[in-house]
């Protein structure tokens, strides 16, 4: 060992005797840690301790030590009553806010055999712990009568009289990032996994670009609160950054931690990057970048900005700095986003017969029949599925100059000059004559639908280009829901970032 372990020294509580010698042994070196000034000259840290949660936390506080363990992001190992204190809150003599780095608690330990429990024991090894490799099958000396109730960072439990109760528990608390790869057939794109401030999308640094429906963002509020976690990252762009991208790459060379294809064939990789100068790199190299743009997750990052404000209004202590006032995302370059056609099925025509229809359209659109699935390949250009045939229809002139919002962006226009006056579909967020269906299921799915009688008609679309998507965030515009289908995406339930 050539780091500097610092043993935390909190008076009665820190029993730190043994785990000095532990230290030496192994040709570490120590340093009892008396003052907050220690902290800086040590590698790793080891909270030891004896006696009550109260006591403990009591003494933490009168020594300063608190808020410092909090916010420390090197190494840390917690044992026995050090373990204990890691915990959200005890209920030794009383209910005692404990330091809150692992969302558990600590309560009496419930089994049917003599308490407290002591003797030795084997654990029962339950998720990776390399502090543990090698000597799962060695037997654990305990003295206890309370236990850490805990579902969500559990590495290893102990059984005891009838009872399995938690011995060892696992939380990040280094700074890292994970790069995330997706790949598909013909397709691949790398970015990072972090966490980044609510008040960046707050003051427009983070940008939206689509319209999103109440009701759904209200769900995702609901679902997010509840569960006190963000499950799935919210997907955003960032514009090309050379040195960024050649120092992702050099932390992809060797084999992922996780790697797994989804249903979809998508295959998933992460590498964890924890290399601290490596990490203060990247989010240098991110706080050059003046404006960042959202993919996909507009309901959630909605949700996710009014869980912070009313989180927020409810703590007196807030600072700035707890979880909630962050989120989770998954970053990838523009260059290697790809956008693919959002298509339309509408269910009715409204009244007209297919004759009458075209009559209509053709007003506006020059159409012409195709002999096969038609998907345009340029802007302002339209397929259409009607009665088993597909047209082309194209607009025959320039968008009206008064019309800013909407020129150039094809949603915008087949609305405008066709699903609206024609068809009377109104708001699309509401109307329910309207569906939507990604262009990754291909043109026969529109066919399908549509000889089905599920929609009367389909239209095929020109994609939305990236450019149209920065453009209307540049300029605080919004485009109409399901005009963008981001594929890839991120994985959801992939990676967690907890509220805790």
């Amino acid at each position: 060992m050539s780091n500097v372990i610092g043993i935390v020294n909190y008076g009665v509580a820190g029993n730190i005797h043994s785990i000095e010698k532990a230290v030496k042994k192994a040709g570490g070196k120590v340093l009892i840690i008396k003052s907050v000034e220690d902290f800086i000259s040590v590698d790793k840290v080891v909270i030891p301790g004896v006696g009550s949660f109260k006591e403990a936390m009591q003494e933490l506080e009168n020594d300063g030590f608190i808020d410092v363990l909090r916010s420390f992001d090197k190494p840390m190992i917690g044992i026995c009553l050090g373990m204990q204190i890691l915990s959200s809150l005890g209920f030794e003599y009383g209910k005692t806010q404990g330091l809150g780095i692992i969302n558990a608690e600590v309560k009496p330990v419930q089994c049917s055999a003599k308490v407290p429990h002591m003797g030795f024991r084997k654990i029962q090894v339950v998720a990776d712990n390399k502090i543990l490799r090698g000597i799962e099958e060695e037997e654990f000396y305990f003295m206890h009568s309370y236990e850490v109730v805990n579902y969500t960072n559990i590495t290893s439990l102990t059984e005891y009289g009838g009872h399995s109760f938690v011995s060892s528990i696992k939380k990040d608390n280094i700074k890292s990032f994970y790069i995330y790869k997706i790949s598909t057939k013909n397709h691949f794109q790398v970015g990072i996994i972090g966490t980044a401030k609510l008040s960046a999308y707050d003051n427009l640094h983070i940008r939206g670009h689509e319209e999103t429906y109440f009701e759904r963002s209200q769900k995702r509020f609901e679902q997010i609160n509840n569960l006190n976690a963000q499950i799935g990252p919210i997907y955003v762009i960032y514009p090309d950054n050379t040195e960024l991208t050649k120092l992702i790459e050099t932390q992809i060379t060797s084999k992922p931690k996780y790697s797994f294809a989804a249903l979809d064939e998508c295959q998933h990789e992460l590498w964890i990057v924890n290399e601290q100068s490596i990490v203060l790199k990247i989010s240098e190299l991110f706080n050059t970048i003046n404006r960042i743009y959202i993919a996909d997750g507009h309901h959630r990052i909605e949700a996710l900005s009014k869980i912070s404000q009313f989180r927020k209004h409810k703590n007196p202590n807030h600072t700035g700095e707890e979880p909630y006032n962050y989120f989770m995302v998954a970053i990838f370059p523009k260059s290697q986003a790809r956008i693919l056609d959002y298509n339309r099925l509408i269910k009715d025509l409204y009244g007209y017969s297919t004759n009458d229809f075209i009559k209509q359209i053709k007003k506006k659109f020059i159409v012409e029949k195709q002999n096969s699935p038609y998907k345009p390949n340029e802007t302002k250009s339209f397929g259409m599925y009607l009665d088993k045939k597909w047209y082309s229809i194209k607009l025959k002139k320039k968008p009206e100059e008064n019309l800013f919002h909407i020129i150039n962006l094809d949603i915008n226009l087949l609305h405008y000059y066709l699903l609206e006056p024609i068809l009377g579909i109104g708001d699309p967020r509401y109307d329910n004559r309207i569906d939507f269906i990604a262009g990754f299921h291909g043109l026969e799915s529109i066919e399908k639908k549509v000889d089905s009688g599920e929609a009367k008609i389909g239209f095929s679309l020109f994609a939305t280009q990236m450019e149209d998507v920065i453009n209307f965030a540049d300029k605080k515009l919004t485009m109409p829901p399901k005009s963008t289908w981001f594929d890839p995406k991120p994985l959801d339930g992939l990676v967690a970032y907890d509220f805790e």
